[in-house]
């Protein structure tokens, strides 16, 4: 996954897994220090909840395919 604020690569640092298709992807950026979680439902992505540390801000997106 990019990184909205900066455009580097993030790391994906941990998974919590509820049941088969439904689980939350952790990822970290590096670079910046901004987080995202990332939710998973029915094995496709749903939405991301974006955290920054430059202005302490939080975002969500709904991501709908």
């Amino acid at each position: 996954m990019k990184c909205r604020e900066c455009g580097a690569e993030m790391r994906l640092d941990d998974k919590d897994f509820n049941f088969k298709g439904n689980y939350d992807n952790y990822w970290e950026c590096d670079n910046c220090q901004t987080s995202c979680v990332e939710q998973i439902r029915y094995g496709k992505p749903y939405k991301e909840s974006w955290h920054t540390e430059k202005d302490n801000k939080e975002i969500n997106y709904t991501i709908l395919r």
